[in-house]
This record gives C-alpha cells, sequence and structure tokens, in this order.
C-alpha cells in the first residue's frame, strides 16, 4: 500500500506549520507502519494549490492520502468533503492522522453537513449516470410526436 501526505501552511498557529505538520504524519506513519512515499505541501493559504494538483496528477499511483486534520484540505467543510468524496471515487482513502480521540467527536453541525454534501454528491452522480449516452440508442429521440385521436364515428374522409 502506497501512502502519500498532504500539508497546506495554515496561518494563525505555530501547531500547524509545515514542519509540525510533516512531522506528525511521519509519526503516524511509523505508528501505522505505512510510511509515506512523498508528502506534497502548499505554503500559502490561497486557491492557487500546485501540490493539491500534482498529488491529484499522481493519484493513480497511491492508496492513501493522509493529512494532519481535514482542515488542511480546506478551511470550507463543503470543500473538504468533495475533495474527500473525489479521491474515494477513484479508491484513495484520506485518513486524517490527528483525527479526534474517541470520546471526542465532530460537533452533530458538522457531521450533518457532510453527511449532506456526501448525499448531494451521490445524487449528482446518479443523475449523470442517467443522462449520460447508452450505446443502446441508436439516436436518441429529439421530440415525441403526439397524436390526437379522432371522435368515435368520424373517418378521415368525412371530417371536412
Amino acid at each position: 500500500m502506497q501512502t502519500v501526505g498532504y500539508v497546506r501552511d495554515l496561518p494563525g498557529s505555530a501547531d500547524h506549520t509545515l514542519y509540525a505538520q510533516r512531522e506528525r504524519l511521519r509519526s503516524w506513519g511509523r505508528s501505522t507502519n505505512s510510511p509515506l512515499v512523498a508528502v506534497f505541501q502548499d505554503e500559502s493559504n490561497t486557491d492557487d494549490r500546485p501540490g493539491l494538483r500534482t498529488l491529484w496528477a499522481g493519484v493513480s499511483e497511491f492508496d492513501v492520502v493522509v493529512v494532519d486534520h481535514l482542515d488542511v484540505l480546506s478551511a470550507n467543510l463543503i470543500t473538504q468533503e468533495l475533495i474527500v468524496e473525489r479521491l474515494e471515487s477513484v479508491g484513495v482513502a484520506v485518513v486524517a492522522a490527528s483525527a479526534p480521540a474517541l470520546g471526542n467527536v465532530e460537533p452533530p453541525s458538522r457531521a450533518a453537513l457532510r453527511e449532506v454534501v456526501r448525499n448531494v454528491v451521490s445524487a449528482q452522480d446518479a443523475l449523470s449516470e442517467l443522462l449520460a449516452p447508452r450505446g443502446d440508442l441508436e439516436r436518441p429521440p429529439m421530440f415525441l410526436e403526439i397524436v390526437a385521436e379522432e371522435p368515435a364515428g368520424l373517418d378521415s374522409e368525412s371530417a371536412v
């Protein structure tokens, strides 16, 4: 199993420096016997994320992405869940090395939001599948022809 890490600079806390995150990921790798084969990083908290783009470009080469905590993926919960969902959709697990201890779970509102996002993504996938072109249709119909029935007792020759 190939495991990679992802770290991102999160301003405002010495505990979330790139160095501190990398060390926690390495420690997690040693404790789980899952050494990291690579660590991708983004140095600023902006929309420019070359490390994340590079990770995605090589996604077929590994099985697990470990982050210090999910906020590294994005501060926005919806974006976090979309990133996790996209990675999982191609068979890559996402692990938070500093996951909450047992009994110290996510607030219900955060868990509920994650569930809503997963349901929306699932519904989008189902709709995409439903609307995808099928090989069994030679040419999909562009419209349906509606034919009105003639009233009983009239034929087309007598109706003028």
